[in-house]
């Protein structure tokens, strides 16, 4: 038996040390690894929120220069001048998709919005194409009425987006009626959105899910200042603020759901967004084109 003691000892202090270094996540332990999860985890949910967002009111007619009361929402504005069986835009730039665009309209008020990436009207990117307006009791200028679209963007920031957009119009001035989206972008990113309009003023609520089985919802409300304030709130009760001034650009905060903040960022009109990590670190990313990853991780 004799140094049995120091055995012992020694035994007993080599478990105290594990036990710390497994705490401490020293050695390749877990610790390190949970830590760059979370921060993987803040970067997907940054990017794909603000990609999705954008996107989403890119079909809206709600992207730049649109979320003020006195704006309205372009995309129904151009269908209550379908309604009103007049052209009074029928090419121009459509500042939500960044592509420019010739708009047709057929005697019945069915119609097409072709889409292009240039001024010259000769490189085609995409279209909106409408069916024959459904008005009330069958009734021609009896409100509301009601169209469906369906649409494809094949060139700029929001190339590979389809879906459909069904539109109601509760009166002639387009500022005040409904809009139900259905996107799906290149990367299998689906949406559905639904907005109300009230004398030009926008409210929204959307349904997110990303390829990775990642759900979550956001709600979308004007504010009395002409921004935009949209909240994101995931499964594990984190949320993600984004708040959209009248030229675009946004600011965007990620908390955990104890109010840990775990990232800000800030995001241009063209989509490049700037991303402070709690840890000191920052980068800027094109939302539009980079991957966002696997957000479920």
């Amino acid at each position: 038996m004799a140094g049995g003691p120091r055995f012992l000892s020694a035994r007993f202090l080599y478990s105290i040390l594990c036990i710390v270094l497994m705490s401490q996540g020293c050695g390749g332990g877990s610790g390190k690894s949970s830590s760059r999860q979370s921060k993987i985890v803040t970067r997907e949910r940054a990017i794909a929120s603000v990609k999705l967002m954008r996107g989403i009111f890119a079909i809206a007619g709600l992207g730049r220069k649109a979320t003020r009361a006195s704006a309205g929402v372009s995309r129904l504005h151009l269908f209550a001048s379908v309604l009103r069986h007049t052209r009074d835009i029928p090419q121009g730039y459509d500042a939500e998709t960044g592509l420019y665009y010739v708009v047709t309209t057929n005697p019945d008020g069915s119609g097409k919005q072709d889409l292009f990436a240039d001024v010259g009207l000769t490189k085609p990117a995409g279209s909106f194409t409408w069916k024959t307006p459904v008005w009330n009791q069958d009734k021609v200028d009896s409100y509301p009425a009601k169209i469906h679209s369906e649409y494809r963007i094949q060139e700029g920031d929001f190339a590979g987006e389809t879906g459909t957009l069904d539109s109601t119009l509760k009166d002639s001035t387009g500022d005040n009626g409904s809009l139900h989206i259905d996107l799906t972008t290149k990367a299998n990113e689906h949406a559905v959105a639904d907005f109300e309009i009230v004398n030009g003023v926008v409210s929204g609520k959307d349904a997110i899910s990303l390829p990775d089985g990642t759900n979550y919802g956001e709600e979308d409300v004007t504010q009395s200042d002409g921004t935009m304030l949209c909240t994101i709130t995931f499964a594990d009760e984190s949320v993600i603020t984004l708040d959209m001034l009248p030229d675009g650009t946004m600011t965007e905060v990620l908390k955990e759901s104890d109010g840990t903040v775990d990232a800000t960022g800030t995001v241009q009109a063209d989509g490049m967004d700037t991303i402070s990590y709690s840890d000191g670190s920052q980068e800027s990313v094109d939302v539009d084109t980079v991957d966002s990853g696997d957000a479920s991780k």
